[in-house]
């Protein structure tokens, strides 16, 4: 499970590269993307898009991605290794509690601990992982001209001019606080969807159906986990080897395939990503202004943020402050 998480973060890692790249750039421009006398170099997603190419190439699209990688890997495996450690070790705990007419409670003891495993998993892949988020940072916020030609420059720069620790790991404490609500509620809400989703499945089985989703014989619960499209594929191609696939045939095998879009998996993994996203944004922001604090960058990109500012101000009084010079769409920037 740790290697496929690895490899399957990776790739995500490369196809999003550009929309990470202009993410970052808004959550570190102090400037108004809109409704203000001075507004910032960056005032919205297409426009920032042209503009980078513009004035970086194409390959300004990817900037960071090589650390970016590196931070996908570590950050991936250490997850997954440490939530099944942790499932491991309180697997004695995990009583499921029962409510009436033994259906189990969405809040029990497991559910609970889903939460805190989570939030444990989140802790640990950060921790090993962390130097590589700082210089993914660093990389695709810095623009042109830039201060770092490659990750190596970086981190010599870095170290010499923080120290290594104070430089590679600048921002922990403020990723540290916003990881373990972003985990516990990552995997926490995702145990809590897919019990919703077997309900609906039970209940009302002609819901799902209708969006071509399979149900359990038996009625319990829902099975389309993606292995019912891969054996329609097998028996497509079988087919077609025998000569009797009918065009029929195969338009209803494409349409069960693309069913993994109404799956338990994707459907539930989607939405408890979504709100554990939404939920801690904002302290995302204040991680990545502690990342790039000192780095030198072109008048153009807007006003920095220096080392001794974000450190005399602290977390919670830097966010304080990004909420009443840019206002909610200051917490929300990216």
């Amino acid at each position: 499970e740790a290697l496929a998480g690895a490899v399957s973060g990776a790739v995500t890692r490369v196809a999003i590269s550009p929309l990470d790249v202009i993410k970052i750039r808004f959550q570190v421009q102090r400037e108004a993307v809109s409704g203000a006398k001075q507004l910032g170099k960056y005032r919205g997603v297409g426009q920032a898009l042209a503009c980078v190419v513009k004035e970086e190439g194409i390959v300004g699209l990817w900037r960071g991605t090589v650390p970016g990688l590196l931070l996908t890997v570590p950050y991936t495996s250490v997850q997954f290794f440490a939530l099944e450690t942790f499932k491991g070790a309180t697997a004695k705990y995990r009583t499921r509690g029962e409510g009436r007419q033994g259906e189990r409670k969405l809040l029990d003891r497991e559910r609970l601990l889903s939460f805190v495993g989570g939030a444990c998993a989140g802790v640990a892949a950060t921790a090993a992982s962390y130097p590589f988020d700082l210089l993914r940072t660093t990389m695709a916020a810095q623009g042109v001209p830039r201060q770092y030609p490659t990750m190596l420059h970086a981190v010599r720069g870095i170290i010499r001019e923080r120290g290594p620790f104070r430089g590679m790991y600048a921002g922990f404490g403020a990723t540290v606080v916003e990881i373990i609500p972003y985990a516990a509620l990552q995997f926490g809400l995702f145990d809590i969807f897919t019990t919703l989703y077997d309900r609906v499945g039970e209940r009302s089985p002609a819901l799902l159906h209708r969006f071509g989703t399979m149900t359990r014989a038996g009625g319990d619960g829902i099975s389309d986990n993606g292995a019912d499209a891969d054996r329609k594929a097998k028996s497509k191609r079988r087919r077609r080897k025998q000569g009797n696939g009918s065009e029929l045939e195969e338009a209803r095998a494409a349409v069960v395939e693309w069913s993994y879009l109404v799956s338990k998996p994707f459907l539930c993994g989607l939405a408890s990503g979504f709100i554990a996203k939404f939920t801690t944004h904002p302290l995302d922001v204040v991680k990545k202004r502690y990342q790039v604090a000192g780095l030198q960058r072109s008048a153009k990109y807007g006003k920095g943020f220096a080392v001794q500012e974000v450190a005399v101000l602290g977390i919670f009084n830097l966010l304080a402050r990004t909420f009443r010079e840019e206002g909610v769409r200051g917490l929300y920037k990216g």
